[in-house]
């Protein structure tokens, strides 16, 4: 797993307040300025080497104009919209053809800037349309390099596929230009593990020589006569270099394509530039990766009309605080003799409080706990959400007679304000007593319908555990929950094909509790469904129904954080 750096970025440009929402329809970024990303296609780098400065470049075709942002990995960045020192690039590409130089394109030079020489880090690439414009663009990254050190020759790249995208009808397109005459570049689909991936027909999807039918899938046109323009002059490219182009369905959106950028059998070394070239059109919206509609929530019957659900849960806690607008998240079947914390962290400026309940509604409530002032997070759905003396947080354990009960959570605003909160749940575990797993419920209310967004479940490994999260739904019958496709809502690794809805991988992101910052992983799982995908029942109580469990049988403890939100 790749350790992160900050990246201090070396260009005067607008910040981001980085939000970095993964929906289907395109990444959203705002930026201080008032610029904002709302299509947004992200392109995963990593294995960026300490010292070594890079630069990408997004140009449009046809007049498009591009806006691009650069997050790190935890959720700093920068946005760029029209770059001066951009005017000069241009390309000749198969795919793309002749790209003349525009205004309109962005720049942004950065550098990893690790104290370790062998440090290597991830970033994310954000472009979409200035306005939410639809277009074609070519990305452009310098500064790459293979060695034998610190990469261990090859680069990991990747692309989040979503509703625009898709939209667009443009495939998508990979081209790997030697700047040295000792790489032979070489470019390798793979899956989350690793494995390169391969067709219906067994063959494996990857290009050495773009245009030769023996080396290269779907060989397209040999890259000899084609050009990138940059700064330092023309890039002439040869029949040597790398190209994929690959079209995809209409069930792509939500998953992430994974490229490994290599040699010939991994023994060049030099220089080379990446070229992806993408469009982003109108998004098509949706609920889940496969398009599926979502099926009552437990406790309803379906029908829902427009009528509305239960509103917010009330709590009157004993030194005189109460809210009505409450979020109540049930843990079931609790084991005794254990301590827990949960903590809730509000999103700009959310004050939240906090009420730890037992089945008979007595327990303790919190609103500004000092315990709590250090919790923050950078998460897919939320971006960056900062520490704040707001923050509230509850130790407890389950002390019933029983040795399993119900306890619940609830989270409301400081006079029924409302807004968008984190729910952090620490001391859970997977143990070879669970059964099944963990099941949590959350009960709907209309006030979280109306906030707009989804709800997430984020399940993360704590420390060096060796669980590999896994979280499943289920239906009123106890079933596994499936859309009306009959794919079933799940999340194993956040960010493959192993994953119902929209996700991303989760090794770029970050939670900080008080032991320390924890590092999301590979294998880290998230569910984010909009709440309007489902059939609730009116007037009356609807729940979701989540099971935290492990892929193989893993054991271990996990971190829980559910993103709601509430409103009016």
């Amino acid at each position: 797993m790749l350790r992160r750096k900050l990246l201090i970025l070396l260009v005067l440009l607008v910040l981001v307040i980085p939000t970095v929402v993964q929906a289907q329809d395109g990444v959203s970024i705002d930026c201080d300025d008032g610029t904002s990303i709302s299509n947004g296609v992200e392109f995963q780098l990593a294995n960026l080497v300490a010292g070594e400065t890079y630069r990408v470049t997004a140009i449009g075709l046809n007049g498009f104009d591009t806006v691009m942002a650069v997050v790190d990995g935890d959720g700093n960045g920068l946005c760029n919209d029209d770059a001066e020192d951009a005017e000069g690039y241009a390309v000749d590409l198969p795919t793309t053809g002749a790209v003349e130089a525009s205004s309109l394109s962005s720049q942004i030079t950065f550098e990893n800037t690790s104290s370790s020489k062998r440090e290597t880090a991830a970033f994310s690439v954000v472009v979409g349309g200035f306005g939410g414009a639809s277009g074609e663009f070519v990305l452009i990254v310098e500064g790459m390099t293979l060695t034998e050190g610190e990469d261990e020759g090859y680069d990991p790249v990747g692309v989040g596929i979503n509703d625009a995208m898709v939209a667009s009808e443009v495939p998508l397109s990979v081209y790997m230009i030697s700047a040295s005459s000792a790489l032979d570049p070489a470019i390798y689909m793979v899956n989350a593990d690793g494995d390169i991936v391969e067709d219906a027909d067994g063959n494996p999807v990857f290009c050495d020589d773009a245009g030769n039918e023996e080396l290269c899938f779907n060989t397209g046109a040999s890259l000899d006569g084609s050009s990138v323009t940059l700064s330092r002059g023309e890039l002439q490219a040869n029949d040597f270099d790398a190209l994929l182009a690959l079209p995809f369905g209409e069930d792509a959106s939500g998953i992430y394509v994974n490229y490994l950028l290599t040699s010939y059998e991994q023994q060049g070394q030099g220089d080379y530039v990446v070229v992806f070239h993408a469009g982003v059109g109108e998004g098509a919206g949706g609920s889940g990766g496969s398009g599926g509609g979502l099926p009552p929530a437990r406790g309803g019957q379906g029908g829902g009309g427009s009528g509305e659900i239960a509103g917010g849960v009330a709590v009157q806690c004993d030194n005189g605080t109460s809210f009505n607008n409450g979020v109540e998240v049930i843990i079931s079947q609790m084991r005794s003799g254990f301590t827990y914390t949960a903590t809730a962290v509000g999103i700009n400026g959310f004050d939240p409080v906090l009420a730890v309940l037992d089945e008979n509604r007595n327990g303790l409530c919190n609103d500004d706990d000092r315990n709590a002032a250090s919790y923050s997070a950078s998460l897919p759905t939320t971006g960056t959400v900062g520490a704040s003396g707001l923050s509230s947080q509850v130790r407890f354990d389950q002390n019933s007679r029983e040795a399993f009960a119900d306890v619940s959570l609830v989270v409301g605003g400081f006079g029924d304000q409302t807004g968008e909160f984190l729910l952090i749940l620490e001391g859970m575990a997977v143990t070879s007593g669970d059964n099944a797993g963990d099941p949590f419920l959350v009960q709907v209310t209309q006030p979280m319908v109306d906030s707009g967004v989804p709800l997430t479940v984020y399940m993360l490994t704590r420390g060096t555990s060796g669980v590999d999260p896994y979280i499943y739904m289920l239906d009123g019958n106890g079933d596994p929950l499936q859309d009306s496709d009959g794919n079933d809502v799940f999340c194993d690794d956040a960010g493959t094909t192993s994953c119902y809805g929209a996700s991303v991988p989760l090794d770029n992101y970050t939670v900080t509790i008080n032991t320390g910052t924890l590092p999301g992983w590979q294998y880290d799982s998230m569910l984010s469904l909009p709440l309007d995908a489902f059939n609730f029942t009116p007037d009356e109580l609807n729940y979701l129904t989540y099971m935290m469990t492990s892929f193989g049988g893993s054991e271990g403890q996990y971190l829980l954080v559910f993103h709601v939100g509430t409103a009016e």
